[in-house]
């Protein structure tokens, strides 16, 4: 609005923005002065009762003239002045200030006292001349107080406040004071009176004292609950020199019963005006928060590829400190309360780390990935136990001698001093977590709820039933309180935020929510919650007996995954800051064209021609010439990569980027090679299409673009089909379904056809060479289905440990990934009936252990077979060899956390 007029207001300059508008200098034609203008939304006034009650309490604060309140000269609506067609904007034309802001004083440091005082004085003076014509202005805080040049203070925007004959102006924002600065009755939204503008000036004066205001946090909630239950730190506890007359006065004002606070204005001027500031108070240690860390060890130049003896190696100084800390040898001298510490220690330790957790006791710290790795931090002991699959959840039992196991494939529980395995229960959801209950009852999760087994009878039930109505569609990491009774867990919604929710177990009934988006929330004593949430580790003070809040959350640490935080139930915290349940998706890796002649050629094509990067989601061209292929960028707090789409030239080792804005992913080919389908993870996932010359712009598949989290796109060779794995999560632990679509419908509402696979997670679908079949993984199984019968039972090709399955020319061999890095292949028969040939054989001089799961494909374009593959990149964190497939990896301590809390 610089250089336009409203009313006869020209615009000069823009002074400031806040909540309530925008304000400018501007010149006042009429009378030739320079005045600021408070410009209103033109939203601000949205009704006649609106507009009334704004022109009534706006014309009462013109009523006041008063040397420290800027004067308030007119009130009125209009239009822009070069767009008179424009809604009319509410505004109030006041005294301009030449001067400063009281906040940029308050921002440079504690002042001195009797400048503080001064000012607080002169505030007071002017509040009185507007209680007594029964004007509250509510919003009292540093940013509406101007110091004139000769350092006197104006309070601004009383043409804002509340009249005691009005109610209160809510529409424009739910509450009009700073949440900092306002009173227990007006944070609860109870009526205000005078006493609210009184508390307000106590938090400004102590701020003016202290440098820091009383009622802090680092959320609005937090800063609520320390105004309604918490006293402030006294003044002087935290400035030498305060005089115990001047925090008395200071107490007055804040106290939380308006009752017992100062009653008017003018008790305090004369309290200010005759405190004895020459009379410091008591001198005492300010309670900030500090802590120790353990600086770690210098780590060698090439980590060795034990990982015993790596961990060995760096733990000495570290499990000293602890066994120390916890386990004092002197059993005749009592040690005192234990003194918080903060450790960390780097580690380089197997890649592909999921997840960690420490026991019950603080004393032992197991990490899970392909194998299970257990420290006791008492004596530095490390043990290796092996087994299938991937661990992706661990809980230690009570008494920390076994570890409930979590893989793709289901549950199961583990004796640490035998290493003995026993089943608990196979799942349909991969990756349940799951946790103890007691030692004969586990709780986990299966279809996106929660479940109960017994280890002893292996009876299950379905504890949880999900609140669909309110639109609740998954429950993650359960985790049992101490009353044996509750289980806690993150309930996710598809149009609102998470939530931590309650449940009983006997009944199932839902016991209440916490309105935070807490992931793995876990109990420590003497009572709090701990759990991750937006990518930080936070403490929330919490009554297990009441399933009540009773503190304001309190930020632990940052850039913290729910996979790798635990804390023993007596207050020893472990994280793990990155590259935890980060799978080798994140590896830079080069991508490589291998083509097998006949039954034992494999040659190579273009090696070492394109740069290092996270390639996943690799599609091979018609003509075997290009791969289109996602690269991912990840950042150390988000779970999602920032992706576009990319083509690589085999021929020339040339790449250039297909898409732009990091929300691409998922690419698949036309049958001609000319165009690139994409999944568009936006707003709404999309299934897009582009020229793959790059020439033009994507354009939607579908009309509709409202579908559920879209994943592993197919199209189908005749272009009428396309497949992808559908769910609102997709992950190895969550329920997915597939989504078929006719790309020749016409029909605006056709959202495809949905099917529901045998374990219920299918993912990476591959329509045949012909499109008479779809190819898909099911939690490590892999299944065909004609397309002919979608509903039929479809075929099941390997049992486990498969994935990324892709057919071969012809539709006479489908080929697969294991787990563990070999690509295996079945010859199959399409007619009369459809039919594997013979047992499932290795792909000769394939197998290559460091290919990423994700980055397989097969051309099908000749009867030679050319597939894709890549090698790791030595040197980049990673070792390329097989054996020393190793991630360093920083992990945290904090011993005695509820009073690491406390500080």
């Amino acid at each position: 609005m610089v250089g336009k007029s409203l009313s006869h207001y020209r615009i000069l300059d823009e002074l400031g923005r806040g909540g309530m508008g925008i304000v400018y200098k501007a010149q006042d034609t009429k009378l030739d002065r320079v005045v600021a203008i408070k410009v209103l939304p033109a939203s601000a006034l949205s009704s006649e009762d609106d507009r009334a009650r704004f022109y009534r309490e706006a014309k009462s604060a013109a009523q006041l003239h008063h040397p420290h309140i800027a004067a308030v000269f007119e009130i009125d609506e209009a239009a822009v002045s070069d767009n008179p067609t424009e809604e009319l904007r509410p505004f109030i034309a006041m005294e301009f200030v030449d001067g400063e802001p009281l906040q940029d004083l308050v921002k440079a440091g504690p002042m001195k006292l009797e400048k503080a005082v001064r000012i607080a004085t002169q505030i007071a003076q002017a509040l009185e001349a507007a209680h007594e014509k029964n004007i509250v202005h509510r919003d009292i805080k540093a940013g509406n107080v101007m110091m004139t040049s000769k350092g006197d203070a104006k309070v601004l925007d009383f043409g804002l406040a509340k009249t005691t004959h009005s109610t209160m102006l809510t529409k424009m924002g739910s509450t009009v004071g700073t949440a900092a600065y306002m009173s227990p009755e007006q944070t609860r939204g109870d009526a205000v009176d005078h006493r609210s503008d009184l508390w307000s000036l106590g938090v400004l004066l102590y701020e003016m004292i202290a440098g820091k205001i009383p009622f802090g946090g680092d959320y609005e909630q937090a800063i609520t609950y320390s105004i309604l239950n918490e006293e402030p730190e006294p003044l002087t506890a935290v400035r030498t020199g305060v005089p115990m007359g001047l925090e008395w006065i200071v107490s007055k004002l804040l106290t939380k019963n308006a009752a017992d606070r100062y009653q008017s204005a003018k008790g305090l001027i004369v309290d200010l005006r005759t405190v004895d500031l020459n009379t410091g108070g008591m001198s005492r240690v300010s309670t900030t928060r500090t802590s120790m860390t353990t600086a770690a060890s210098d780590a060698p130049s090439r980590p060795p590829r034990d990982f015993s003896r790596i961990l060995w190696a760096v733990a000495g100084g570290l499990f000293v400190t602890i066994a120390a800390l916890l386990w004092p040898r002197s059993s005749t001298v009592d040690p005192g309360p234990i003194t918080p510490k903060q450790i960390v220690q780097s580690l380089s330790i197997p890649l592909g780390l999921s997840t960690i957790d420490i026991s019950p006791q603080g004393d032992k710290v197991a990490f899970g990935g392909s194998a299970i790795h257990l420290l006791d931090l008492g004596t530095g002991d490390v043990r290796t136990y092996g087994g299938t699959g991937t661990f992706v959840h661990l809980d230690f039992s009570a008494s920390g001698d076994q570890l409930l196991l979590t893989t793709a494939a289901g549950i199961e529980r583990m004796s640490l001093a035998t290493g003995s395995m026993v089943n608990v229960v196979s799942t349909r959801e991969g990756g349940p977590r799951a946790e103890w209950r007691n030692d004969e009852y586990v709780v986990y999760e299966e279809s996106q709820t929660i479940y109960g087994i017994s280890t002893t009878s292996s009876e299950s039930r379905q504890i949880v039933v999900r609140d669909t109505l309110s639109g609740e569609y998954d429950l993650d990491f359960p985790h049992v309180l101490p009353d044996g009774k509750t289980v806690v867990a993150t309930a996710e919604f598809r149009d609102a935020p998470s939530r931590i929710g309650f449940w009983d177990i006997e009944s199932g009934r839902n016991l209440g929510y916490l309105n935070y988006p807490g992931y793995r929330v876990q109990w420590m004593s003497p009572g709090y919650l701990v759990f991750a949430m937006e990518g930080d580790a936070m403490a929330l003070p919490f009554n297990p007996d009441k399933l009540s809040q009773t503190g304001p959350i309190i930020p632990i640490e940052q850039a913290v995954r729910p996979q790798g935080l635990s804390i023993s139930r007596e207050g020893t915290l472990a994280w793990i800051d990155t590259g935890i349940g980060v799978s080798s998706l994140s590896r830079l890796v080069v991508p490589v064209a291998h083509r097998v002649v006949g039954s034992s050629g494999n040659v190579v094509l273009a090696p070492d021609r394109f740069p290092a990067a996270v390639y996943v989601n690799g599609a091979v061209s018609p003509d075997g010439k290009s791969l289109a292929v996602a690269i991912h960028e990840y950042d150390d707090t988000s779970e999602e990569p920032i992706s576009d789409i990319w083509i690589l030239d085999f021929t020339t080792g040339s790449r250039r980027a297909l898409t732009q804005g990091g929300t691409s992913d998922y690419p698949a080919w036309s049958a001609a090679g000319d165009s690139i389908y994409f999944v568009n993870n936006g707003v709404n996932d999309e299934i897009m299409v582009m020229a793959a010359s790059g020439r033009g712009s994507a354009r939607k598949v579908m009309p509709v673009s409202t579908f559920p989290t879209l994943a592993d796109l197919t199209v189908s060779s005749d272009g009428v089909w396309a497949g992808a794995a559908s769910g609102f999560t997709l992950h190895i632990d969550a329920q997915s379904r597939i989504r078929l679509w006719n790309l020749r419908s016409t029909d605006s509402d056709f959202r495809g056809i949905v099917l529901d696979t045998p374990n219920g997670n299918p993912r990476h679908l591959d329509f045949s060479p012909t499109g008479r079949y779809l190819a898909f993984e099911d939690q490590g199984a892999i299944f065909v289905l004609p397309m002919d019968d979608v509903n039929s039972t479809p075929f099941q090709i390997w049992e486990n440990s498969m994935s990324l399955p892709r057919w071969a020319a012809h539709e006479s061999r489908l080929l697969a990934r294991h787990d563990d890095g070999h690509i295996l292949y079945v010859d199959v028969q399409t007619n009369p009936v459809f039919a594997t040939l013979g047992v499932p054989r290795e792909l000769v001089e394939a197998g290559d252990r460091d290919t990423p799961p994700h980055l397989f494909d097969v051309f099908t374009g000749t009867p030679d077979l050319t597939y894709l593959s890549a090698y790791l990149v030595p040197n980049s964190g990673v070792d390329a060899s097989a054996d020393s497939d190793q991630q360093s990896v920083d992990v945290h301590f904090i011993i005695n956390l509820p009073a690491h809390l406390a500080r």
